[in-house]
């Protein structure tokens, strides 16, 4: 053990406290990027005239592109070092977003979109893998909580500035210009905090082909693989249409559609470590199975809503929020847990793969479900909700399947 890696008994110290900030840094703007487009969907169908599928193109090909990265690094992914693979994807990342902003048409977008899919999916499996080496299962959930909170970032900050900057340029890719540029700190940032972590020694070493069927063959491992594809399935049926149903639909105005973000993010940000806490003290699944029962009655609800104040709004929205996002604390804590450590670089990175073509499916298949009205208005997004409640349902049935490595750090 290194001198920054943390013992099942240790406290946490500076040393890792700044990792988990340089690390919550690069997926706070990871993050972002992904979110930001799907409140960005009124502008985008409004300001380049796309379609309701066109749009879902546009959000699935960033999960397209995620997935097939995933496959094609997850053999070697673990023999490279964790700190020079991660200021490479960050590099590449800020070059992807800004391709975003001056993509001039819908296909341009979609290959834009491809290209930061691909440096986004590995960010994310880089940055757990790191994760997961410093800091041992027992303490895990804590970790992840803290590294979570990038989502309530994105919301509370990222997304409301977003939203700002492009109506005030009238131009839904003018966030991506600014996110590119905000690569460049936390690119400086990663660099002076992240210490170089020691590849876990394996005497099974071998070239990709042996990698990825040493990953495949254990159950253990598909099960966390299949429990990962739930995970994100149910969610993203119906959050890239969120925002344009609220809006068209619910009677949101356009400019108080960020304050739905603030307050969902905002709650976020303190409930998650919260949740991180409490999945440590009584067990990752228990915590999961409880929060996942009770995040499908916003599932089904939000979709069915009528026209309403924006305060109403923001309160359902919110609860919504929290149990949504706690829900992948203890669930990641426990996908993560599953590897032998000198394979978990490859298995998460597959993980982040199967994650990501799971986002580009429900995209999809919302896209099929959901259709637009002569009058602007979203129809059938209910039954998109429908099924996104079976499929947490679903979830609740893999939880006993996912067993932690027996000498998980």
């Amino acid at each position: 053990m290194t001198d920054f890696q943390l013992g099942a008994r240790d406290s946490f110290r500076l040393i890792h406290w700044l990792i988990l900030g340089a690390l919550t840094t690069v997926q706070f703007l990871n993050i972002l990027d992904f979110i930001v487009i799907m409140p960005l969907g009124p502008l985008f169908l409004d300001g380049m005239k796309l379609t309701t599928e066109q749009f879902g193109a546009v959000v699935a090909s960033y999960g397209y592109a995620s997935s097939a990265a995933g496959v094609l690094a997850a053999g070697w992914i673990h023999r490279t070092p964790r700190r020079t693979t991660a200021l490479l994807l960050v590099a590449l990342f800020a070059c992807s977003s800004y391709l975003c902003y001056v993509a001039p048409d819908f296909w341009t977008l979609v290959l834009a979109r491809c290209f930061t899919g691909a440096c986004g999916g590995l960010i994310s499996s880089i940055v757990l893998s790191i994760v997961s080496d410093v800091f041992p299962e027992s303490r895990r959930g804590f970790a992840m909580g803290i590294l979570m909170t990038s989502f309530s970032m994105a919301s509370v900050v990222g997304v409301p500035f977003g939203l700002w900057l492009a109506d005030w340029s009238s131009s839904a890719q003018r966030p991506f210009y600014y996110l590119a540029l905000a690569c460049i700190p936390a690119w400086l940032v990663l660099f002076f905090v992240l210490p170089h972590i020691a590849r876990p020694h394996s005497d099974h070493a071998g070239g990709y082909w042996r990698t990825m069927t040493r990953i495949l063959v254990e159950p253990a491992h598909a099960w966390a693989l299949l429990f990962t594809a739930v995970l994100v399935f149910q969610t993203f049926l119906i959050v890239p249409y969120l925002a344009t149903y609220f809006v068209k639909n619910v009677g949101l105005p356009k400019e108080q559609l960020a304050w739905i973000y603030v307050f969902g993010g905002g709650a976020t940000f303190f409930s998650m470590p919260i949740i991180g806490r409490i999945a440590d003290r009584f067990g990752k699944p228990r915590t999961y199975v409880w929060i996942a029962c009770l995040a499908i009655f916003p599932t089904i609800a939000i979709p069915l809503l009528p026209p309403m104040a924006s305060w109403g709004c923001t309160m359902i929205t919110t609860f919504y929020f929290i149990l949504t996002s706690a829900r992948m604390v203890p669930g990641q804590a426990m996908v993560s847990s599953v590897p032998a450590p000198e394979l978990r670089a490859g298995f998460l990175s597959l993980s982040g793969s199967v994650q990501a073509f799971s986002t580009g499916m429900a995209a999809s298949v919302s896209a099929l479900i959901v259709q637009q009205a002569t009058d602007g208005q979203l129809e059938r997004l209910w039954f998109a909700g429908v099924l996104g409640a079976i499929f947490f349902a679903l979830s609740l049935l893999l939880v006993s399947k996912l067993k932690p490595f027996p000498s998980a750090p």
